[in-house]
């Protein structure tokens, strides 16, 4: 997984947890405390797009401390400026 990264096209194929897609790293190794409160359900299951429809403020669990609240609303407002390519598949990029 360190080998690859992920082109979001219209999100449909990438995971918004796990995978390579924000800027070329994962949300799990940005925001770690936010990650650990993130239901075991939708870790392996919440795609791009869903998150970036706000799917992925219901994937946090309620119980945030400090760290995982700051975390919570950097990524919030990281998230604000990426845009979908409608039309256009994710693809798996080599790094």
């Amino acid at each position: 997984m360190a080998a690859t990264s992920s082109w979001v096209g219209d999100g449909g194929r990438t995971l918004f947890w796990k995978d390579r897609w924000l800027e070329g790293y994962r949300i799990r190794d940005e925001y770690p405390s936010l990650v650990v409160v993130v239901r075991p359900r939708y870790m392996n299951t919440r795609l791009v797009r869903e998150g970036l429809q706000g799917a992925w403020l219901t994937d946090v669990g309620p119980d945030l401390g400090e760290v995982a609240l700051a975390e919570f609303l950097a990524l919030w407002t990281r998230i604000q400026r990426f845009e979908l390519v409608e039309g256009r598949e994710d693809a798996l990029l080599w790094n």
